[in-house]
């Protein structure tokens, strides 16, 4: 997935991220790929009862985790998949430090994790920050830690169009697209954005953004204007805690130790 596609897809993802994220990868987009092949491995452990997934980066449709950079949506359904199914275990921590990435895929998954908790109890500690579709997840946990300085919500979703026409013009290229449907290609860099394109997107927004509020009210049993209210704005850790978002301001370190303690569901 190149950046143009990247940021042409609905995002859960923390505002404004998804402007500095664009400059960072067409700035070093090779160099990035070639780190992130370098630097692929397992993000979960086992300590003692409890089973521990980090969450960290970008988050994306795929089975693969590249550490620090980017996870995606199936390789943390298939750990989760492997602590359920392990009678060895009891608890799932989930240790989550992303400002969100595509919209696509973190409901589904959060919908697995809201199922599991009943079976095991499921812990999001926040160790940093959780925003947008990383908020999603964590939302569905029994419990969420958020530290002081740390962060949770951007419960909204962004998109962006990326026109390229005028840097066409400026360097002599035209582009003759040819489609099948008056609707194909309507969203493409090459193609000014028309009024009704705009609409058909913001109409998808707006579908996932209604989605995501229902998803967190149901997680946390807030009402859905509670969550509209909060206008996808992000809380620091005490107010993240007064708003409903999380459960206990604490650091990382006493959310593992109020873990191994944690006895309910």
């Amino acid at each position: 997935m190149n950046i143009i596609e990247f940021l042409n897809r609905p995002l859960a993802l923390e505002g404004g991220r998804a402007s500095s994220l664009a400059k960072e990868i067409m700035a070093s987009d090779r160099r990035m790929l070639a780190d992130m092949g370098a630097r692929a491995s397992p993000n979960s452990e086992t300590y003692d009862d409890i089973a521990v997934i980090e969450i960290k980066g970008i988050l994306v449709p795929g089975d693969f985790c590249y550490s620090g950079w980017a996870c995606g949506y199936g390789y943390i359904r298939n750990q989760l998949a492997k602590a359920v199914n392990d009678s060895s275990i009891s608890k799932i921590v989930l240790v989550i430090d992303s400002p969100g990435g595509v919209a696509s895929g973190c409901f589904d998954l959060s919908d697995v994790i809201y199922k599991i908790r009943s079976v095991k109890p499921v812990i999001a500690i926040c160790d940093d920050s959780a925003y947008s579709a990383a908020y999603a997840i964590a939302s569905a946990a029994n419990v969420v830690t958020v530290p002081r300085a740390g962060g949770v919500g951007s419960i909204g979703v962004i998109t962006m169009h990326t026109d390229i026409t005028k840097a066409l013009d400026q360097d002599g290229i035209k582009i003759t697209t040819i489609t099948y449907g008056s609707y194909k290609g309507e969203t493409a860099p090459t193609t000014p954005l028309s009024e009704g394109a705009l609409g058909r997107i913001q109409a998808d927004v707006d579908f996932l953004g209604e989605l995501f509020v229902e998803q967190v009210a149901r997680n946390r049993n807030l009402s859905a204007q509670k969550i509209r209210n909060m206008e996808a704005g992000t809380f620091l850790g005490p107010h993240g805690f007064d708003a409903g978002l999380a459960d206990f301001v604490m650091s990382a370190d006493e959310a593992f130790l109020f873990t191994r303690e944690f006895k309910g569901k």
